[in-house]
């Protein structure tokens, strides 16, 4: 009986300890990946004031109405103010070489956070089931029904705001293993839609950013409507989530971007 009560007692032990290993590994874990969280969000958050001090210094004869101007696929193309960033999500990525040469540009742009791809054929549907999603099974994606131009048509909705690590130059060995496609350089979103992100895939990565965009008045309002003169206060979010077990956790970085004279409106 003494053996047994001994053995139960030392049962419960190793279990409790083993318990609390197991917990100080998560918690470990999950403050590694918050750190790792903080600085894609705080990344995000210095390339969109990288874009806006771009544009400031580029612009200079428009500056005023050309500091929140959305970068075009070609950097040579100039702003006139009618292209500004809208509200809403996106993601931000490293641009590679836009123009097929080879001579990637390392600018930040900005894509769309969710790709829409119209379905090949372009299945029509039937427009009581716009803006219905439903999954299909056979290849795991998502579909949608949206109207844009014409009938309804089926759209595959991929998400894109993963961020992965790349190798950015198959021409240089970084890492010394005798491999220059599988180099960890980088993280970067691969698959915007104009397709010219840098880097190649090297591993996926559990971290999702975006970047939400609003624009805000001097009362912190959200200007929902007006036209480029009203968005004269940017705000921005870098918003960084990841799966961890059964939970998902999140990181949220706030700043606010200016044309640097902060006046209400642009044409003040």
């Amino acid at each position: 009986m003494e053996a047994v009560i001994a053995f139960v007692i030392f049962s419960l032990g190793i279990t409790f300890v083993g318990m609390i290993m197991g917990s100080s590994v998560r918690n470990m874990q999950n403050a590694k990946n918050r750190i790792i969280a903080i600085n894609i969000a705080r990344e995000g958050v210095e390339a969109m004031r990288n874009i806006r001090d771009t544009n400031w210094l580029k612009f200079q004869s428009r500056r005023r109405q050309c500091w929140n101007n959305l970068p075009t696929k070609n950097p040579s193309v100039q702003c006139t103010g009618a292209n500004p960033i809208e509200p809403g999500d996106y993601i931000i990525y490293k641009q590679g070489d836009p123009l097929g040469g080879n001579s990637p540009t390392y600018r930040w742009r900005l894509g769309e956070s969710v790709w829409q791809i119209p379905e090949a054929p372009k299945t029509t549907c039937a427009a009581a089931d716009e803006g219905d999603t439903y999954a299909n099974n056979a290849d795991g994606f998502t579909y949608i029904c949206i109207k844009k131009d014409g009938p309804p048509i089926v759209y595959k909705w991929e998400n894109i705001a993963q961020v992965n690590v790349v190798d950015i130059d198959s021409n240089v060995d970084t890492d010394l293993d005798n491999d220059k496609l599988n180099d960890k350089d980088f993280l970067n979103h691969l698959y915007p839609k104009d397709e010219d992100a840098l880097g190649t895939l090297v591993s996926e990565n559990p971290f999702r950013r975006i970047i939400r965009i609003d624009y805000i008045n001097n009362n912190g309002d959200i200007e929902s409507a007006g036209t480029n003169a009203d968005w004269n206060r940017m705000r921005i979010r870098s918003i960084v989530t990841w799966q961890s077990v059964r939970s998902t956790f999140t990181v949220e970085l706030t700043t606010h971007l200016t044309d640097y004279l902060g006046r209400e409106k642009l044409s003040g």
